[in-house]
């Protein structure tokens, strides 16, 4: 949720124009900022990673799929969970 409101907030002001913006954050700021462990965070970057939703590299975040962000935001959970929920026909109760 967060990335996708930087991305948001960024795109509406036009100060980017494409799909990738500059985060100067370490996981450990990220952690702090939203109250979560550094481990959490890792695993859900990692998790948007190999879904190819969005790439972090260098302090650089590259929105890949806007509409799976968009998605999960609305929805809540993470890629990996949200994958592991409809693999086991748990979508419904995951909602």
């Amino acid at each position: 949720m967060m990335l996708l409101d930087l991305y948001t907030r960024l795109r509406r002001r036009k100060l980017i124009l494409g799909s990738t913006y500059n985060l100067p954050l370490s996981q450990v700021q990220i952690g702090n900022y939203l109250g979560l462990t550094v481990v959490h965070i890792n695993r859900v970057l990692r998790s948007l990673r190999s879904e190819r939703i969005v790439d972090l590299d260098k302090h650089c975040v590259t929105v890949l799929d806007l509409e799976r962000l968009v998605n999960m935001a609305r929805k809540g959970g993470t890629a990996s969970s949200r994958a592991i929920c409809d693999e086991h026909g748990l979508s419904e109760a995951a909602d």
